[in-house]
């Protein structure tokens, strides 16, 4: 049997143009970003003006050319040394665009390279119990609109274990004070489904919302004075905010997802290492992710090398 090549042979720049900002318009803002940049490298590595000369020179070439064509530029990435989350990121931008393409009758052939395998160590470590104290302190007493702001921020990072896009995607009306409960848009999921507020974050949120004024919209808003960009507080501008937070405190390197380690590990400690418990806190789908929180919170193997020390050092 004969290479399997592309439908339409006269297949137009306008129809893949029209196909990648379809099939982008469909992503979370955070994705539509990373496939982007992705698509814009490939466009560079092709010496096309954009990502639809590119995709379309892609398109154009028969299954095993444009497989062909991906291997090369693979180890072009490779080359260059990219990490393999980098690498597996811009190499799915371009699977999926041809999965599009294959859907809608453009070609009749997908892309088959694989992506990288990737040993990565999930650091787990949040700020230790002086570093945390020394943010409470930071964020307790606030005055103004952006120190309520960032102070709800900071207690549910740390004590309600969200993520900062869950954190940017809620809005007024997710917020329900008497039963201390919020919508939330869980990673993965197209509906937002509630969570418990312990009572001081709830405080703060209320606090927050009275003090800016706000009755519908995004929960937290952005006090851009140039007033660019949407009145949504982004993930962006919350990653800049606990940044901040660190280089007052004097915490390196201090970054949002640190409090979410924090909280699990925290969890786990205040729960006795139920990691049924924990999980339910942290909204992970998968328990073994909680495993590597216990492992680090307890270091077994550490348990174990000072036993067999003790017994051979007296």
């Amino acid at each position: 049997m004969g290479e399997s090549i592309a439908l339409k042979g006269n297949l137009s720049q306008e129809e893949v143009a029209r196909l990648i900002q379809s099939s982008l318009g469909r992503l979370k803002p955070e994705t539509l970003r990373s496939y982007t940049y992705a698509l814009n490298n490939f466009a560079e590595y092709c010496n096309c003006s954009d990502p639809s000369s590119a995709m379309h020179m892609l398109l154009s070439k028969s299954r095993g050319e444009a497989n062909f064509f991906v291997l090369e530029y693979l180890k072009h990435l490779q080359d260059q040394g990219f990490s393999p989350s980098t690498v597996n990121a811009r190499l799915a931008a371009i699977r999926g665009r041809v999965a599009d393409a294959r859907m809608v009758g453009l070609v009749d052939y997908q892309i088959d390279v694989k992506s990288p395998k990737r040993e990565t160590l999930k650091d787990v470590r949040g700020p230790t119990e002086a570093q945390f104290q020394r943010i409470l302190r930071y964020v307790k007493n606030p005055t103004s609109k952006i120190e309520h702001r960032t102070r709800a921020i900071v207690y549910m990072l740390a004590f309600m274990a969200l993520r900062r896009n869950e954190i940017v995607s809620l809005d007024v009306e997710d917020v329900d004070v008497h039963r201390k409960q919020i919508m939330v848009l869980r990673k993965g999921k197209n509906v937002k489904e509630p969570k418990s507020v312990p009572s001081m974050t709830m405080v703060a949120i209320s606090e927050w919302i009275n003090i800016s004024g706000l009755t519908d919209g995004p929960l937290f808003i952005n006090y851009d004075p140039t007033g660019k960009g949407s009145n949504r507080y982004s993930a962006t501008s919350l990653y800049r905010m606990i940044r901040k937070i660190g280089d007052e405190c004097s915490i390196k390197n201090l970054h949002p997802h640190a409090f979410r380690h924090f909280s699990i590990t925290e969890a786990l400690d205040v729960t006795g290492g139920s990691t049924r418990k924990a999980q339910k806190h942290s909204g992970h789908t998968d328990a073994r992710m909680i495993d590597v929180y216990e492992d680090e919170r307890k270091d077994e193997a550490l348990e174990v090398a000072n036993s067999i020390e003790r017994k051979w050092i007296k």
